[in-house]
């Protein structure tokens, strides 16, 4: 079908999929935020986002993010804590 001359029936097919994979991620992502409010009941991300809004920091852009990465990383070795493994990118 994807090889095929049948152009809308690849983008209707497309469409269906995107729409099926959108429902399923949302549908996780519930069940993400439900497990972890469960096993960090008073220090939830999810729960302090709800009581606390103002405290969790908001970005505009990828941009930011990284600005905030790069700042992040340049005060851990600023901190003298290079020595340390970060399993995860930060």
């Amino acid at each position: 079908m994807m090889l095929g001359p049948d152009l809308p029936r690849i983008q209707a097919w497309l469409q269906r999929w995107r729409e099926k994979a959108v429902r399923a991620a949302i549908k996780t992502f519930q069940l993400i935020k439900e497990e972890e409010r469960r096993a960090f009941p008073e220090r939830s991300y999810f729960k302090l986002k709800e009581k606390h809004p103002e405290d969790i920091p908001e970005f505009n852009s990828d941009e930011e993010i990284e600005t905030k990465k790069a700042d992040t990383i340049n005060t851990i070795f600023d901190r003298g804590l290079e020595f340390a493994e970060y399993p995860h990118e930060i």
